[in-house]
């Protein structure tokens, strides 16, 4: 009868570990999951110039704020360092938000 109750212990102990890996992957699965969550967030988030401006010299999205009417626009602009960005009048409209450009997709045929 001992080495019922034993085995019976054995079980129910295995039948805990087991959860708790369970639980434990699960738990490396969500973190996972939130670190890709917090990546994909900052890939598609706007910076503000006042943060920081790009590092390379590359074509970039952008917010354009016009400084007559305070509307805003995105365009695809040019960044050429120090804070110049191939823009038509920079008198009359200023960058005020930058991102990476998004991937093109693949033309399929």
């Amino acid at each position: 009868m001992s080495e019922f109750r034993n085995a019976t212990e054995r079980v129910e102990f295995d039948k805990d570990e087991g959860k708790s890996q369970l639980k434990y992957d699960h738990m490396l699965e969500v973190t996972d999951l939130k670190s890709r969550i917090a990546e994909l967030e900052a890939a598609q988030r706007w910076i503000p110039v006042s943060e920081r401006l790009p590092e390379d010299k590359k074509h970039y999205m952008t917010v354009v704020m016009n400084c007559f009417d305070g509307s805003r626009d995105v365009y695809r602009l040019r960044y050429y360092g120090n804070g110049d960005w191939f823009s038509w009048s920079s008198e009359s409209n200023v960058v005020t938000h930058w991102k990476e450009e998004p991937e093109l997709p693949e033309v399929q045929e």
